[in-house]
């Protein structure tokens, strides 16, 4: 015993040595700068951190592995940052990094980082300190600082817009400094826009919680262990990072000085997206390094080491992504933070560093480019491009170098937007008549949107200007009109009563005594206003009247001129009358089809502004951003004499100014032009207004000066500031003071691309080596799917195509996928088949009823989409299984050979042609309802019928035909062309479509059908050698015939199952245009399916613009031919523009939104010739009004005699996205209908053009 407790207490002894030596002497480590480097006891330390790293892992709560990553930001964070990053390369030296971070806290703060390089060297980036104010959007509360909506993020003219899990819009608007290539490229900086798609390829990478745990036992076991909570520096400071792959594309464009496009240019890369959460901000940063290298062959690296001050001093991680699509955590790297850019001048010219993950060694070979860097208050950014390869691919990549400012400096912030419309709880009850200072006036829901704009501009009156005093006529007063008339408010809800005659109903209906009191005692305090303002005199006073909708001058809706406005109101009566053609023009034919066409409700709610009319020396409109492509370096103003009506309206052509902003805010006029400006107008002396003519000597000149010019440009600089966002304002100059008589959003700066459109749906290309084929899929679906579609039939499509690999395959590995709207196959393995899968889909597709009411339609979703996705689950097994049985007789027959014969092809070709398919008993009832009307012996008077009339032709002449017309419809009738597309109209809701094919298809007499005996076929093939092939060929040949109908009656089954989602769908439109949701049924093919959820709850514009925009270039789209086989990015086969010479006639004019097209002349001099419109035509008209907006949505581009760039015309023009141009004298009788012309709204020429006989004989193939 004795010798036991010796041993022990020896034990005991060595075992505290060791602690003292491992743990306690351990604690004064070695250093190098600020880095700690591993001591003695490191080893030791090591065995323990692992198995530290591994419990706290598990003890973490944290959510399983997702594919999306939380977007949202922390809305009530006291401090720090968060951020949301683009990091992007490619091989050839394409390379962006795109960063928004929100720092958190009392003020609206937004850093934002831009830095674009493109293929040929060209560089952009942020010209200067950009820690920016945010805008905040109108139903953010004071408590959300950070701009962040549904949509997405947004500050410094840049926004980043979630379109659903795995997509984001990514669009800039803005100042960049350009750089060349060379070193003696001179650096200048120019309005760029941007706009780019990112999609998803891989689930998100979370750090700490999928830091690998050996380089974080490493990381650890580094430090200085201090206490026994050492385990806590691997979160001591709370940051939390996502890592997800992608690939971005899109365009860059750069204007030159005068706004034309210098440079187009197109992005395509790959790379990181990380949204990054900081509680405590850079407090605790010391440095980081982020390295992003993307190889040819699709493998990427992302490397992220950071240095924080005060526990981790060197703590790398990061992910690899393979080749084959595998996301694997990095294991061991031996980058070290000590010997790579310690110093911002100590960049390297060439790195070398070696990264194992998932079991496997990578070398990056890197050579270091030039680059910029970014400042913000605390931190500083320096930016390199990357070229080399990884194991000897080629590759591009990012460095990204963080360090401490040098000195912490205050920032310059811009002043947080001050007007902020006013929620409707907030504003309280109100009365029928409020005043322009009354708080609740800036709530648009209760007084429209103009009233509550000129209410929000009343407060700012001291920063310059004036606005006429006033008061709004509440969207209550409106309501108690009409329960007062309540045929009104009867006629109003009977939609298809709705007509040009409803505003004249409104007029004969007087304003009620209570309410016209409230409206005449509130005039009466106007009238005693304008007086003590020195406005004008009793005798001269005249007022405005202007609508102000519910909806109108929105953040999304303009609805610019839809309403009526009357100038010159003299008496109280004249008033009321204006008050009720206010209230008459919201149901007029033209406002109510433009909310038609909105989606906007019939029955809107309808305020109205009356306010004192000054007399200016000149009036119009400014832009505090040009409005052809939102630069901010150039404010538009538009000028005439007299009220600004004519400048508005478009019935003259005004002065044009353009005043340059740079970046430090200095403003100089840059551009004058002088217009013909022939008539004004001006209050009249009986409650109207008159046009007159301009003295030919005041036309030659400007109607403003030069200081009058520079003053109304600093007021828009004020404006924007105040807002937050480019503005539209009317002004008018009085006795040398400066009124604003309405501001409202440009809505045009955010319309989304053709370019766009055409690609959000693109799936991530994440290599040069990446291929796909049209051939299979190209042949079921030859045209480009609607995006509807994509979402009900295409995914659930794929996820049963991946179920044939597995349970494991995710939705980034698909064998479906999507580009230009094209459905195109990855890849395709063959599995074994059953005839269960056609019985199971029979089954499945009786139990899809879809009859209940349309609104229940959306909600009910998801379990049918489930039933889809078995639907498609069989189709492809027995697909597989078809595929398969026809490769193994084909390999019977080859006996081994490596290449067929044609005798053997030929034999093929007669052995799978044996067997009978149910594709085949389409045609042949074609064939036998043909005949039965060549029997009839009155086929040639059926052929004579107009096909929309010949069923009805058929019941009453050859019901027998009918008959057997309607089974064919009740069997057959829901295939088509296109049948996976839910759009399709297949026979049986077109029948006009079958009375056509059964009107032209030739009848062929009946064939005597001969039956095919597998045996006798097998039998007499002559090119087997063996004796055995025979014998399996007549096994495996019926069992060929077996799985082509197993295959066909699966395919049957999905498609009536998607034809029953197609009807439910058709039911639901219809309800949603009698509810003035939609203008045309057909549109709700275009919605996304949560766009669609969403829009039904909101009626946003936005989406439903969106969804028209698609349809717009839909045909466009179906016009693009592809290879079979499409390697890396899939490009459209380029194809031969028409060969197009000019005619002789041209007319130049001023450009105001770009595109260029080629179309049909339609010259309208007068609205009553409107009839000779076609869609797709261009328009040639002397000037355009609000009463051509119902023609807009079919034109293909719009040409004016008349009209400056904010005339009607520019303005519509700029809203449908429609190639313009405008000032082009002489257009109506220089063209004539019919002409082909070519119109380019970017450089502001109409030319007549011809086709040459070889394109049209092109054409007519």
């Amino acid at each position: 015993m004795d010798v036991f407790d010796l041993l022990l207490n020896a034990g005991l002894v060595t075992m505290a040595l060791a602690v003292y030596l491992v743990f306690v002497r351990g604690q004064f480590p070695k250093k190098r700068g600020h880095y700690t480097l591993p001591g003695w006891n490191y080893p030791f330390k090591l065995v323990c951190a692992r198995y530290a790293v591994r419990r706290w892992k598990k003890r973490r709560s944290r959510v399983g592995a997702r594919a999306v990553i939380d977007a949202a930001p922390r809305k009530h964070a006291a401090g720090g940052w968060e951020s949301v990053t683009v990091r992007a390369s490619a091989p050839d030296g394409t390379a962006l990094c795109v960063v928004l971070r929100r720092l958190a806290g009392r003020l609206p703060l937004a850093e934002v980082h831009l830095r674009i390089q493109l293929s040929d060297g060209t560089s952009y980036e942020s010209p200067n300190a950009t820690v920016r104010t945010c805008r905040r959007s109108q139903e953010q509360s004071p408590r959300s600082i950070g701009v962040w909506t549904s949509e997405g993020w947004s500050a410094g003219g840049l926004k980043l817009e979630l379109l659903d899990e795995l997509r984001m819009r990514v669009i800039y608007n803005g100042m960049l400094a350009r750089s060349g290539p060379s070193l003696s490229d001179r650096e200048v900086v120019r309005h760029v826009r941007i706009n780019l798609i990112w999609c998803a390829a891989s689930h998100a990478v979370r750090h700490p919680d999928d830091w690998n745990d050996e380089l974080a036992a490493r990381a650890i076991a580094t430090e200085t262990w201090s206490n026994g909570n050492w385990i806590g520096m691997i979160d001591r400071w709370g940051d939390d990072a996502c890592w997800q792959w992608g690939s971005v594309q899109g365009r860059l464009q750069e204007y030159d000085p005068a706004g034309q496009v210098e440079k187009s240019a197109r992005v395509r890369a790959r790379g990181v997206r990380e949204n990054y959460w900081s509680p405590h901000g850079y407090q605790g940063l010391y440095r980081t390094i982020s390295i992003l290298c993307t190889a040819r062959d699709g493998t990427a690296i992302y490397l992220y080491a950071v240095s924080y001050k005060d526990c981790l001093t060197q703590a790398i991680s990061g992910c690899v992504r393979f080749s084959n699509g595998r996301i694997e955590t990095i294991s061991s790297t031996d980058l070290n933070m000590i010997d790579l850019c310690e110093q911002r001048d100590g960049i390297p010219s060439n790195y070398t560093i070696n990264v194992s993950a998932g079991g496997r060694h990578f070398k990056l070979v890197l050579k270091i480019g030039s680059g910029g860097k970014a400042t913000t208050q605390y931190y500083e950014y320096v930016y390199r491009m990357l070229l080399g390869n990884i194991n000897g691919d080629s590759a591009g990549g990012l460095l990204e170098l963080g360090y401490e400012a040098r000195e912490g400096t205050e920032p310059v912030l811009k002043p947080a937007p001050k007007l902020r419309w006013l929620s409707e709880d907030a504003a309280g009850e109100i009365g029928y008549c409020i005043p322009f200072e009354a708080t609740a006036a800036a709530c648009p829901q209760l007084v429209g949107g103009k009233c509550a704009s000129l209410a929000l501009l009343s407060r700012a009156q001291h920063t310059g200007y004036k606005v006429p005093p006033g008061f709004c006529v509440t969207v209550k007063a409106f309501k108690r009109h009409l329960e007062d008339n309540p045929q009104l408010g009867k006629v109003i809800k009977q939609y298809s009563l709705l007509t040009r005659n409803m505003s004249s109903r409104i007029l004969k209906k007087n304003v009620t005594s209570d309410l016209k009191n409230d409206v005449l005692k509130h005039l009466q305090l106007l009238r005693k206003k304008v007086v003590d303002q020195k406005l004008s005199t009793p005798e001269e006073m005249r007022f405005a009247v202007r609508s102000s909708a519910v909806g109108e001058d929105g953040e999304i809706l303009s609805a610019a001129g839809q309403n009526e406005t009357i100038l010159g109101c003299s008496t109280d009566d004249d008033v009321l009358l204006a008050l009720q053609k206010c209230w008459g023009s919201m149901f007029a034919f033209t406002s109510a089809n433009y909310r038609r066409l909105n989606g906007q409700a019939c029955e809107c709610g309808a305020g109205v502004a009356i306010q004192a009319l000054v007399r200016p020396r000149a009036a119009g409109v400014m832009f505090t951003r040009h409005p052809d492509a939102g630069d901010p370096s150039r404010i538009l103003i538009t000028a005439n004499y007299g009220l600004g009506e004519s400048v508005v309206s478009g019935t003259v052509e005004p002065d044009t100014f353009i005043v340059s902003r740079d970046l430090t805010g200095e403003l100089s006029v840059s551009s004058v032009q002088v217009g013909s400006k022939t008539k004004l107008v001006m209050p009249g002396n009986h409650g109207d207004v008159e046009v007159v003519d301009v003295p030919e000597e005041e036309r030659k000149s400007t109607c403003l000066f030069n200081e009058e010019v520079l003053r109304l440009a600093r007021l828009a600089v004020v404006q924007e500031e105040l807002w937050g966002a480019p503005r539209d304002i009317e002004w008018a100059i009085s006795n040398k003071d400066v009124y604003l008589l309405q501001a409202r959003p440009i809505t045009s700066l955010e319309r989304w691309t053709e370019e766009e459109l055409l690609h959000e749906m693109d799936w991530a290309v994440m290599s040069e080596e990446d291929m796909v084929t049209f051939a299979n899929a190209g042949e079921v679906m030859p045209k480009p799917l609607t995006v509807l579609s994509q979402d009900i039939v295409i995914t659930p499509l794929a996820r049963g195509m991946n179920s044939l690999f597995g349970k494991n395959v995710n939705e980034f590995e698909s064998t479906i996928a999507i580009t230009h709207h094209r459905c195109v196959i990855n890849m395709f393995n063959a599995l074994l088949w059953s005839k269960s899968y056609a019985k199971d889909s029979m089954r499945c597709v009786r139990e899809i009823n879809l009859d209940d009411d349309p609104a229940d339609l959306l909600p009910n979703l998801e379990e049918t989409l489930k039933r889809v996705e078995t639907l498609c689950r069989n189709h492809a097994y027995t697909s597989t299984g078809s595929s398969s049985s026809q490769v193994i007789a084909m390999i019977i027959l080859l006996e081994g050979a490596k290449d067929f014969s044609v005798e053997q092809c030929q034999e093929l070709g007669r052995l799978l042609a044996s067997g009978d398919a149910v594709s085949a008993e389409v045609p042949n009832a074609l064939a036998a309802l043909g005949r039965e009307l060549e029997g009839s012996g009155r086929l040639h008077e059926f052929r004579e019928q107009p096909p929309e009339k010949a069923m009805q032709w058929l019941r009453t002449n050859l019901p027998h035909v009918h008959l057997d017309v309607i089974t064919f419809l009740d069997k057959h009738g829901y295939r088509a062309v296109m049948e996976f597309d839910l759009s399709t109209k297949p026979w049986i809701l077109e029948p006009q479509r079958l009375m056509e094919v059964l009107q032209t298809m030739t009848v062929r007499p009946e064939e005597r059908s001969v039956e095919k005996n597998d045996s006798l076929i097998i039998s007499s093939l002559v090119t087997p050698k063996k004796a055995s092939t025979k014998k399996i060929l007549r096994w495996i040949i019926p069992l060929c015939g077996r799985m082509v109908a197993n295959r066909e009656s699966t395919k049957a089954s999905l498609i009536l199952g998607v034809h029953k989602i197609r009807l439910a769908l058709k039911r639901l439109s219809d309800k949603m245009v009698e509810q003035w949701l939609l203008p045309d049924p057909d549109l709700v093919f275009f919605f996304r399916l949560h766009e669609l959820q969403t829009y039904i709850q909101d009626r946003n514009p936005a989406l439903l613009r969106k969804a028209v925009q698609r349809r717009q270039y839909y045909t466009k789209w179906a016009q693009l031919q592809f290879p079979e086989i499409a390697e890396g990015w899939p490009e459209p086969i380029p194809r031969d523009a028409p060969a197009l010479t000019a005619a002789g006639a041209r007319v130049q004019a001023t450009p105001v939104c770009a595109g260029d097209v080629v179309a049909r002349a339609c010259v309208v001099n007068d609205l009553s010739e409107i009839g000779a419109l076609q869609q797709g035509d261009v328009l040639i008209t002397h000037c355009t009004d609000i009463g051509w907006s119902p023609y807009f949505p079919l034109l293909a581009g719009i040409v004016t005699e008349l009209g400056g760039l904010i005339s009607h015309g520019a303005v519509i023009a700029r809203e449908y996205g429609l190639p313009c141009i405008v000032g082009a004298v002489g257009a109506t009788t220089t063209f004539r209908t019919g002409d082909l012309i070519r119109l380019s709204g970017s450089s502001g020429v109409i030319e007549k053009v011809e086709m040459t006989t070889d394109a049209l004989g092109e054409n007519k193939q």
